[in-house]
């Protein structure tokens, strides 16, 4: 037997660990693993019970009688337990778990975070969901309610919103089932892990994109913008048709021919682009939240 809440807040705690092992890269999880007494959880009512119940024997030694009445609600206690025992673990895998993900995060923009729960057997749970979610967001309490019907699937959604561009790790997933009394719980866990990585945001860079383009635009129309120093190839010489540049005719060939020439260029696109990414640590100073 396990105190639930020292288990549950180990379980949250799962969430900012950053090192350990890693499964391999997918988006959707679907296992329901948790049985025996490592997942067995007595919830406080059950407590609650057994403090009332100490408190009648206690006092049955003043009054007698009510040693029978204790006995009888011990036993009833007892017999409570194993009931609601057998419910949550006569099957093996009653939960089936499943974490659907976007295949790439959007740095700066809301994510959607699909949970499906699917309940394999013929009892209406309500249950606690925690997932362990990425230390990159320090969330330690993220926990859920939500109650699935039998033989029907649970959908639970919820939004992240990323700050720090890399790799996150999402941990396991647990569900803890929830007895008719609410006596004891089952534990019902993922044990694989998923990774995600953030990029900069397609949105965001087209705003700007948008933002630029209304910078040099004016009116109806577009702003004239001047071309300054751009080089041309020489190609041939060819005789002059009417459109052809006239600063471009060769004097030579034409006083050789007895015809205007003009010579032909094409623009040089063999040329060298050089990128420079500035990785300095001002860079790396967060911009509006982000990184």
């Amino acid at each position: 037997m396990n105190n639930p809440a020292r288990e549950k807040s180990a379980a949250r705690r799962q969430a900012l660990r950053t090192d350990g092992d890693r499964g391999r890269r997918s988006f959707r999880v679907s296992t329901g693993a948790g049985a025996g007494l490592e997942a067995i959880f007595l919830r406080n009512r059950l407590f609650i019970a057994l403090g009332v119940l100490t408190l009648m024997f206690a006092l049955s030694f003043a009054w007698p009688p009510l040693f029978i009445v204790s006995k009888g609600m011990l036993f009833a206690l007892a017999g409570l337990v194993l009931v609601e025992g057998y419910l949550l673990f006569y099957r093996a895998s009653p939960m089936e778990l499943q974490r659907i993900l976007p295949k790439v995060f959007s740095l700066g923009e809301d994510q959607v975070v699909q949970l499906r729960i699917r309940n394999g057997s013929a009892v209406r749970w309500t249950m606690q969901v925690l997932d362990e979610l990425p230390y990159q967001f320090q969330i330690r309490d993220f926990s859920r309610e939500i109650s699935v019907e039998a033989g029907s699937t649970g959908r639970l959604n919820y939004i992240l919103k990323p700050l720090r561009r890399g790799q996150y790790c999402f941990g396991s997933l647990h569900v803890f089932l929830r007895s008719p009394l609410g006596l004891i719980e089952r534990r019902v866990s993922s044990a694989s892990t998923q990774e995600v990585p953030v990029y900069p945001s397609i949105a965001q860079m087209r705003r700007f994109e948008l933002m630029a383009i209304a910078s040099i635009s004016r009116g109806q129309g577009l702003r004239k913008i001047r071309r300054i120093g751009h080089s041309y190839e020489f190609e041939q010489i060819k005789s002059y048709v009417a459109g052809d540049d006239r600063r471009a005719i060769n004097w030579k060939a034409t006083s050789r021919r007895n015809s205007l020439m003009v010579n032909q260029y094409e623009d040089e696109r063999s040329q060298q682009i050089f990128c420079a990414l500035d990785t300095g640590r001002s860079m790396k100073l967060p911009f509006n939240g982000m990184s």
